[in-house]
C-alpha cells in the first residue's frame, strides 16, 4: 500500500494520479501552508471525490496555514473529509497552529457524530494551545465518546491545561467501553506543567471503567505521586492491559537532569503497573479462552490470578461458582462463603484435606485453556493510534 506526502515526498499529480487509480493507500500526509492551499484544489476535489471509497485508510491533515481566513478553509476542509455516514477512512490526524474555538468545536463534534466508521483520531495543537478556550476539549470529548465508533484517541499538545481533570469528571469516561485506547503527548517538558491531580482524577476513573485497554502518558505529565494514584487504582481494574507513564515528550530537553532517587522510585513504580497489567492480561485471557485447562496448570494459575483478588474473585465466580455460594448445604450452618463452607466439611481435628485434592475429586475441568492463559502466542494486532504518528 502506498505511504503520499504531499508536498514534501510527493508532487501534486503523482498524489492525485495515485488516487484517481483507486491503488489502495495506507497513509495520505497533506501539509497545508498558505500558498499550497489555493493550488492544490485538484487534490482536494480528489480526496474528497475517493472518502467513500476505502482507498484511503488514514488522512492526515497538517493546518499550517499562518493567514487566518486560509486556515479556517482548511479547516472547513478537513471537516469535510471526516464526516460520514458513508465515509470509509478509518484514521484521521488534525494538526494546528491556531486554538480551537466553541463554534469550531461543535462543528467538529457534528461531524464526528455520523461518522460511524472511525477507528482512531490524533489531533495535535501548537503554541496557542488547542483546547485553549474552554469547553473545546469537552465538546469533543464527548462526541468521540458518544459515537461509539472511536477505539483510539491520541492527543499532542504543548498544554494540557487540566484536560486529563476535566475528562475524568466531566464525561462519561468512567462509564464509557468503546474508547480502548488513551495516548497523551506534550511536545517539549514543562515541570510547570505536571498534572497530579489530573492523574488522581484518572485513577477514580480507572477504578469503574471496563473499556480503556492501553493508556500511554508521557512522563513529565506526573511525579511519582500520579503514578501512585494509578498504580492504586488498579487493584480496582482487570480490563486495563497496557499503562505506561514513561513515554518521553516529542522534544527532549538536553539540559534536563532527573534526580536519582525519584527516577529509581519511578522504575519502581512502573514495575509494580506492568506487573498489575500483566494479571490483567492473564485474567482476560483466561476469561476469553474456550478451551479446557489441566488439572496440573490450575493451581499455577490460581496462585498467579491470586495476586490480584478482583481477577481471582472473578475467575472463580465466572467458571466455579460453587466456590462462592453463599447459601448453605442441607444439614449445614450458615456460612459466609462456600469455601469456608468447604474446608469445616473436610477438616477434623485429627485429619487435614488438601482443598486442592477436594477441588480434584469433586470438581469437574473447568472450560479454559491453559495455554490460552498461560502462553499461548497471539497473533500481533497493529495499535490504530501508531497509525497516527
Amino acid at each position: 500500500m502506498a505511504d503520499l506526502r504531499f508536498p514534501y515526498r510527493n508532487t501534486l499529480k503523482e498524489t492525485i494520479q495515485t488516487l484517481r487509480n483507486k491503488k489502495p493507500i495506507s497513509s495520505l500526509t497533506f501539509k497545508f501552508e498558505d500558498d499550497v492551499f489555493y493550488k492544490s484544489r485538484d487534490l482536494q476535489e480528489a480526496i474528497l471525490e475517493n472518502k467513500t471509497s476505502g482507498i484511503v485508510e488514514c488522512l492526515k491533515i497538517r493546518n499550517f496555514c499562518v493567514d487566518l481566513e486560509t486556515h479556517n478553509k482548511c479547516f472547513d476542509f478537513f471537516l469535510e473529509c471526516l464526516e460520514g455516514p458513508s465515509n470509509e477512512t478509518k484514521i484521521f490526524f488534525y494538526c494546528s497552529f491556531f486554538p480551537l474555538t466553541m463554534s469550531d468545536a461543535k462543528r467538529f463534534a457534528k461531524s464526528i457524530s455520523p461518522n460511524g466508521n472511525i477507528t482512531a483520531l490524533s489531533l495535535m495543537g501548537g503554541r496557542q494551545g488547542f483546547f485553549r478556550e474552554e469547553g473545546t476539549f469537552e465538546c469533543v470529548f464527548d462526541a468521540i465518546l458518544k459515537q461509539g465508533a472511536v477505539k483510539g484517541l491520541q492527543l499532542t499538545l504543548l498544554s494540557f491545561n487540566e484536560i486529563v481533570k476535566r475528562a475524568s469528571t466531566m464525561s462519561g469516561l468512567a462509564t464509557n467501553t468503546t474508547l480502548k485506547e488513551l495516548e497523551l503527548n506534550f511536545i517539549q517538558p514543562d515541570h510547570s506543567k505536571v498534572d497530579d491531580n489530573g492523574m488522581a482524577e484518572l485513577s477514580k476513573v480507572l477504578r469503574r471503567n471496563k473499556g480503556l485497554e492501553k493508556i500511554d502518558v508521557c512522563r513529565q505529565m506526573m511525579t511519582n505521586a500520579g503514578r501512585r494514584s494509578l498504580l492504586d487504582s488498579l487493584r480496582d481494574n482487570v480490563t486495563l492491559l497496557t499503562l505506561n507513564t514513561t513515554r518521553l515528550p516529542l522534544l527532549i530537553d538536553p539540559l534536563e537532569k532527573e534526580d536519582p532517587e525519584e527516577r529509581r522510585e519511578r522504575l519502581v513504580l512502573q514495575s509494580q503497573i506492568d506487573k498489575h497489567t500483566e494479571w490483567n492480561r492473564l485474567y482476560q485471557r483466561c476469561k476469553n479462552s474456550k478451551r479446557s485447562i489441566s488439572q496440573g496448570a490450575y493451581p499455577k494459575l490460581l496462585s498467579a490470578l491470586g495476586n490480584k483478588p478482583l481477577a481471582l474473585y472473578n475467575f472463580l465466580k465466572d467458571h466455579n461458582p460453587k466456590l462462592l455460594d453463599h447459601s448453605p448445604s442441607p444439614g449445614t450452618t450458615n456460612h459466609p462463603n462456600r469455601l469456608r463452607q468447604i474446608q469445616s466439611q473436610t477438616q477434623s481435628p485429627g485429619r487435614r484435606r488438601s482443598l486442592r485434592l477436594l477441588k480434584k475429586r469433586r470438581h469437574p475441568t473447568i472450560a479454559i485453556s491453559v495455554a490460552a492463559a498461560a502462553g499461548v502466542k497471539r497473533r500481533r494486532v497493529l495499535s490504530p493510534i501508531r497509525t497516527c504518528s
